[in-house]
């Protein structure tokens, strides 16, 4: 460190205090030095300020998010031990979205399940790590190093309640593996900001697939919204071109009075400040649900030279009703079919742009048969009026009732494994509506 001081004695005061730090061996030289020497001293070193710690990743980012998830399970083991990270990471409180962590003993049984219990004391070196494809994975899982390994394979997704493609980040600390992993394809938010976005994502997608003038039609009447979600296109320069709940605002200026709201705020402005990937903007405006001002959250991108832009109000009752929502995903896939045909709204909705956040649609034909389910695609061919395949554990025979669902739709409700509740079997209530030749229809689980 070189020389502290350079009064005499003050070596000599600094070591006799060293076991004190540096501030007090600071203060023992300083009082050793002759009080009238002239020689200056040298003041202690101001320590750097710590640099801000790096924001935690975001589920946009699922291999890190999953890491980062894993982490947190091995610190809480490092500072508090086995018993309470067990205790914490059975509890299905630590599930996030298809996110939780499982932990295996040095033997690869499971001690930690939070969303299916029944696999706690089963090894993943049994039938518990083989996959409905025949692939063994557990060893992989069970032999896990201090450095992590990624191990893939098909499992049971509870944000879906089907199989997905699972991709695990699993860790080893003494002797004990820590994993958890996230589903490749499968969105896994519920909330109103991963919705908002993917209706953005469903326009950007037009635009790409059947151009802008498409696009543009599509969106341009009030029949195109759907609950608090409508679809308005901007140009480059902020002014509206096409707006599905105010067509009386195309041709008018963001940057202008429209663009700042009763507040006072500019928001329109703030869109020229966005990544052309998409960014949110945050403002008080209108909702056509309700008739008055809210504060509503816009998520906006940039494609073929506009901005696509769609949000949500922060209160009211279509936002807060999963009826509302139901319906609305039913009728944004009706709008699908009348936009380009029945053929192309199936082969839509098989994919996973046809997601909503965690919301999707499924459509079941003239014959009963089911040919779209974007989750679970191992479904599709499955028979409504097959008993086998359209009874619930209850004994309730609800295939047919879907099936036949009328114009004017109905509400069929029905036992099914609620994924967000570990695979219980809870009341599903789902809204199916026919349309041409198919049956719209989606749904939610009772709480």
């Amino acid at each position: 460190m070189g020389n502290i001081t350079s009064g005499v004695g003050s070596v000599a005061s600094a070591r006799r205090f060293a076991g004190l730090g540096l501030a007090a061996a600071l203060a023992a030289a300083l009082a050793g030095c002759d009080s009238g020497s002239e020689s200056p001293t040298t003041p202690a070193p101001v320590p750097a300020p710590a640099p801000a710690p790096a924001p935690p990743p975001s589920k946009d980012d699922p291999a890190a998010f999953t890491q980062a998830f894993v982490q947190r399970a091995v610190d809480l083991f490092e500072a508090e031990g086995l018993e309470a990270t067990l205790a914490a990471y059975n509890d299905p409180a630590s599930v996030d979205a298809s996110w939780y962590v499982f932990i295996l003993d040095a033997e690869g049984v499971v001690i930690a399940q939070p969303t299916v219990p029944e696999n706690l004391g089963a090894s993943v070196l049994g039938p518990l790590g083989v996959d409905s494809a025949g692939n063994v994975f557990g060893p992989a899982l069970a032999a896990a190093t201090e450095d992590g390994v990624w191990v893939d394979y098909n499992y049971f997704n509870p944000a879906t309640g089907d199989e997905g493609i699972k991709h695990t980040w699993a860790v080893r600390r003494d002797g004990i593996v820590f994993a958890s992993g996230w589903y490749e394809g499968a969105p896994t938010d519920s909330s109103m900001e991963a919705q908002t976005q993917g209706v953005v994502r469903q326009a950007v997608g037009w635009v790409r697939e059947r151009g802008l003038e498409a696009a543009l039609d599509f969106y341009a009447t009030p029949a195109s919204t759907s609950g608090p979600w409508y679809v308005a296109f901007l140009d480059a320069a902020t002014v509206v071109v096409s707006h599905g709940a105010n067509p009386a605002l195309v041709g008018k200026s963001n940057l202008g009075a429209l663009g700042v709201d009763v507040t006072g705020k500019p928001f329109g402005a703030e869109l020229l400040t966005l990544p052309p990937e998409g960014g949110w903007v945050d403002y008080a405006f209108w909702n056509p649900a309700t008739g008055e001002q809210g504060t509503k959250h816009s998520w906006a991108q940039f494609e073929a030279g506009h901005w696509i832009v769609s949000g949500w109000y922060e209160s009211g009752d279509v936002v807060d009703d999963p009826a509302a929502r139901a319906v609305g995903v039913v009728e944004m896939a009706t709008r699908y079919a009348d936009a380009f045909g029945e053929d192309a709204a199936v082969a839509f909705h098989n994919t996973d742009a046809s997601w909503l956040g965690s919301w999707y649609a499924f459509i079941i034909d003239a014959d009963g048969i089911l040919v779209a389910i974007a989750p679970a695609p191992d479904k599709v061919g499955l028979d409504a009026y097959d008993p086998e395949e359209g009874t619930d554990i209850k004994g309730h025979f609800y295939g047919p009732k879907l099936a036949r669902a009328t114009e004017e739709g109905v509400w069929v409700t029905y036992w099914q494994p609620n994924p967000a509740a570990g695979g219980e079997q809870q009341l599903k209530h789902t809204f199916a509506r026919r349309h041409g030749n198919l049956v719209f229809a989606s749904g939610y689980y009772e709480e």
